[in-house]
């Protein structure tokens, strides 16, 4: 009668991952590291986490995405024993990036009792990842002083910019914001 003796398998808890921003790749950044679940008390066996890495199923934005971890060993004296086996059920949250528009500027204007405002340059996009298909919509924008009284460097808040394309659920786009000049009506 022979008998085998099987590696006993280990397995590793309080493995987490940081959430991120999106920025077009699967990368994942190891928060904790864990540690090993199973080992025998007398036994000199410890977790190696020198190589280890995790990686996102995809690169879209979304809530508890799964995450792969790989390159966990184990060293000392009794690791022989034991089959130690790669963290399971990790998630961690991609969330949008955050776009901004560059360049907006908007028209001095002579006062006229009203805080609206006119644009000579509806700007562009800044901060897209190369490769990503986006697009900024400038059709249905509106500028507006933060009063109507004269003065230089007027706060001016802008609005109804939007993202379009195959990538854009991928950012999240911060409305611009300008100033301009309302100077003095002359009377006659």
């Amino acid at each position: 009668l022979s008998l085998t003796v099987c590696a006993k398998p280990l397995t590793i808890t309080g493995v987490s991952v940081n959430n991120k921003t999106y920025d077009g790749s699967t990368s994942a950044t190891l928060s904790n590291t864990g540690q090993l679940e199973g080992v025998v008390s007398s036994d000199n066996v410890k977790l190696v986490t020198t190589y280890a890495t995790a990686t996102f199923d995809n690169r879209n934005v979304g809530k508890n995405k799964a995450v792969s971890c790989s390159g966990f060993t184990i060293s000392g004296t009794s690791s022989s024993n034991y089959n130690l086996i790669q963290p399971t059920n990790i998630t961690a949250n991609i969330t949008p990036k955050e776009l901004i528009i560059t360049g907006v500027k908007i028209n001095n204007k002579i006062y006229d009792a009203t805080t609206s405002a006119t644009f000579s340059n509806k700007g562009s996009l800044n901060g897209v990842i190369n490769g990503d298909t986006v697009t900024l919509i400038n059709t249905s924008t509106t500028a507006i002083f933060n009063n109507s009284n004269v003065g230089n460097n007027k706060n001016v808040t802008c609005s109804g910019f939007e993202l379009s394309g195959t990538d854009a659920s991928k950012y999240k786009l911060t409305q611009p914001t300008s100033n301009a000049n309302i100077t003095p009506k002359e009377l006659t």
